[in-house]
Parts: structure tokens; C-alpha cells; sequence
């Protein structure tokens, strides 16, 4: 048996979206000095996403915590 199917479009609220752009720019601004291909903000949100719940953990209060606990 499968995994069920996520739904395939996430809601950013107006900060997360703006959280995004603003790192998607600070990030693009040193890729393009090295001369690296920048990033869009979908495959930046792609990133955070697949790191992120890779690093996931809970912490000894029970809450959740990027990074290694």
C-alpha cells in the first residue's frame, strides 16, 4: 500500500511569503557574485521543506525544533 498523496499546492500566508522572497533575494545576491545560477523562490521552498522536516525534531520541553536537539 501507498502513501497517501499530499495535496499538491502549500497556502504562505502574506509573511511566509514575504520571509521567502526576502531571503530568496539576499541568497541570489551571493550565488550571482560567485557566479552561480540563483534560485527561484519555489525551489528555495522546496529546499527549507525537504531539510527542514529532515532536521525536525522535538525537543525535551515537547517542542518542535529545527536542527539537531
Amino acid at each position: 500500500m501507498g502513501v497517501p498523496n499530499m495535496p499538491a499546492t502549500l497556502r504562505l500566508s502574506t509573511e511566509e511569503q514575504e520571509l521567502l522572497r526576502q531571503k530568496c533575494i539576499k541568497l541570489n545576491k551571493k550565488l550571482i557574485m560567485a557566479e552561480k545560477r540563483p534560485v527561484t523562490e519555489s525551489e528555495l521552498a522546496h529546499i527549507i521543506l525537504k531539510d527542514g522536516v529532515k532536521s525536525l525534531n522535538i525537543d525535551n520541553n515537547y517542542e518542535l525544533r529545527l536542527g539537531m536537539i
